[in-house]
């Protein structure tokens, strides 16, 4: 169990209560989120039309699974679901990922080498965002941002120190979504180079 005061605004505490239980390689968790009332800020970076608000307290519930399946086959589940939408806080959240993580030790016994490759599926549903006199509601004419259904792709290559991965990022429902209303997200995004980490 986890209780902490937050920072900023008028927030006042937080809290979080989880209980796990372990099958094998795989953790399942799940529990409760309280969070106080906090004064969030406007987003005037990307609209002048946006402003702090006051968002009030909630409650949320939330699961886990993670952990590996079948050798170096694992998968990552996370979904939570709030008592109700608040401003940037979709009402409910999740986040589905299916990966295999190898060293290949037969072929690599030192471990210098790496491979990880993964497909995953996040999906939020619409976001409020707050703007001068607005409240916590998607009653009347709100701003928000749509939810969507998103796909992720990923795959690196580790060996020794480097690691070249891609990463590509496309929008399924709707094709171009958005994170911010107004601001609509390519329908595929990719990222590729090289991390590579060295001392002397």
């Amino acid at each position: 169990f986890v209780f902490k005061i937050l920072e900023g605004g008028v927030s006042r505490y937080g809290a979080r209560g989880e209980l796990g239980l372990q099958i094998k390689r795989v953790w399942l968790s799940g529990g409760v989120l309280r969070r106080d009332g906090v004064v969030v800020p406007g987003l005037i970076a990307f609209d002048t039309g946006y402003a702090a608000a006051y968002s009030t307290g909630t409650t949320g519930m939330f699961g886990t699974a993670r952990g590996k399946v079948y050798k170096d086959l694992g998968g990552d589940v996370f979904a939570v679901r709030w008592n109700k939408p608040g401003f940037y806080r979709p009402q409910v959240q999740t986040r589905e990922e299916l990966y295999l993580d190898t060293k290949w030790l037969s072929r690599f016994p030192s471990g210098d080498f790496g491979f990880w490759a993964s497909v995953a599926h996040e999906y939020r549903e619409n976001v409020l965002f707050p703007t001068p006199g607005a409240v916590e509601s998607f009653a009347g004419t709100p701003v928000f941002a749509v939810g969507s259904h998103t796909l992720e792709i990923r795959i690196e290559v580790r060996i020794q120190e480097a690691v070249i991965y891609w990463h590509s990022m496309y929008g399924i429902n709707p094709p171009t979504f958005e994170y911010i209303p107004g601001f609509l997200q390519p329908r595929q995004r990719f990222l590729y180079g090289v991390r590579w980490q060295f001392w002397n």
